[in-house]
């Protein structure tokens, strides 16, 4: 096994045993009032599919903003807190339309999903039995598509991260996806300083988490060869004080097993494809 193979999965399983000893402590918290009825056990099914999406407006009415289409409500920055981040792939043609269906995807970036329709309107048309277009490989990682190719081509199959966070003023959570010319921001102003900030705490004797950090989100346009488009600016990351991160942590303790591929599948992080992925966005 190659030595950054074997860090990788070091940094992964600390990162497991920390999140589980975290929601443990934190499972123990009830929610804050305001929030009880949209996390509570009985409402908890049918208020998922509200959650709603955050994207960054990169040719609409609020170009260069954050913005919401299913609140319909734009801002220049939010102040967040991240509660989970989750994998995901997507594979499209090579000639993207926004009314085309991906050609394979995967909804925790290690394994296609296979759950693509050959053809939908048939199958709903006619009520036959579904047939689905066939995976591209077994695993991902084992995939052509995934690969980078020469003078650092991007692959066609784009990785994701998928970020459930918290809005601090609205307690409102949203999606979001971080593909592309966000992958970079994401990995070196974002998740890279939680790491040590929660290594900080851990430092200390006490209990750390990403639930436990504010940060500050907004945009910022970058000018490329494939055109310009705006990208994600991570910023001000503080700690949280002790009520809520007994706050905060509750939620994504309650959340932990949500991701947008399970709640909501026909959402694709392409909707606001731009420009071409850079050659540093690499993998936390």
């Amino acid at each position: 096994m190659k030595k950054k193979e074997i860090e990788t999965e070091t940094t992964e399983t600390t990162e497991a045993t920390e999140t589980t000893e975290a929601n443990t402590a934190l499972a123990t918290t009830p929610p804050q009032t305001d929030l009880e009825a949209f996390y509570n056990e009985e409402s908890k099914d049918d208020s998922l599919e509200f959650i709603p999406i955050l994207k960054i407006d990169q040719k609409g009415e609020n170009v260069g903003r954050l913005y919401s289409p299913d609140m319909e409500q734009a801002w220049d920055e939010l102040k967040l807190v991240l509660l989970r981040v989750t994998d995901s792939r997507v594979l499209w043609p090579e000639k993207f339309k926004k009314d085309n269906q991906p050609l394979c995807r995967s909804y925790n970036g290690k394994t296609p999903a296979g759950d693509i329709l050959e053809n939908p309107e048939a199958a709903i048309e006619d009520g036959t039995d579904p047939v689905y277009l066939p995976i591209m490989a077994e695993k991902c990682d084992g995939c052509p598509y995934s690969k980078w190719g020469k003078g650092q081509t991007p692959p066609r199959c784009q990785a994701v991260k998928d970020l459930l966070v918290l809005d601090t003023e609205s307690n409102i959570p949203f999606f979001y996806s971080a593909y592309s010319i966000a992958l970079s921001p994401f990995n070196k102003q974002l998740y890279r300083p939680l790491s040590l900030h929660k290594l900080k705490l851990k430092a200390k004797g006490k209990m750390s988490h990403i639930s436990m950090f504010s940060f500050n989100m907004g945009t910022e346009l970058r000018e490329g060869e494939g055109g310009d488009a705006y990208k994600p600016v991570f910023s001000n990351i503080t700690e949280l004080p002790d009520d809520l991160k007994a706050f905060t942590g509750t939620v994504a303790f309650q959340l932990k097993d949500l991701s947008i591929r399970n709640i909501r599948p026909e959402h694709s992080a392409m909707d606001e494809r731009s420009g071409e992925p850079e050659d540093d966005a690499d993998d936390f």
